[in-house]
C-alpha cells in the first residue's frame, strides 16, 4: 500500500471446483457440472467482493497491513476509485 501497489485475489475452492465439474475432468468424469451443460458463470462468483464471501478476510488483511488508512472498495468502485478516479473532483484525478 505504501508504493501504491494493487493486489487482486481470486481464490476458487476445492469443493467449487469439484461442483463447477472441473475437478474431475482428469478421472473422466464428464457429467458434472460444466460439462454436463450448466453455464460457467454460475460457478465463478465475480458479482460478490472476498470481503462479501468470507468475513474473516479484512480482518485477516488489517493485521499485516498496518495501520495505514486503508480503503475497501465495492465493486462498483473498482473501475473508478480502483483506478484513482474520484468522482466529481476531476481536477485531482490526473
Amino acid at each position: 500500500m505504501h508504493f501504491g501497489a494493487h493486489i487482486n485475489v481470486c481464490h476458487v475452492a476445492g469443493k467449487q471446483m469439484i461442483t463447477q465439474g472441473s475437478d474431475g475432468l482428469s478421472r473422466g468424469n464428464l457429467n458434472v457440472g460444466v460439462m454436463a451443460g450448466k453455464k460457467m458463470l454460475d460457478f465463478v462468483p465475480i458479482h460478490k467482493s472476498c470481503l462479501d464471501r468470507c468475513d474473516l478476510v479484512k480482518t485477516w488483511l488489517l493485521n499485516w497491513m498496518g495501520e495505514d488508512p486503508i480503503e475497501f472498495l465495492t465493486p462498483k468502485q473498482w473501475f473508478s476509485r480502483g483506478h484513482d478516479l474520484v468522482d466529481d473532483e476531476w481536477e485531482i484525478n490526473e
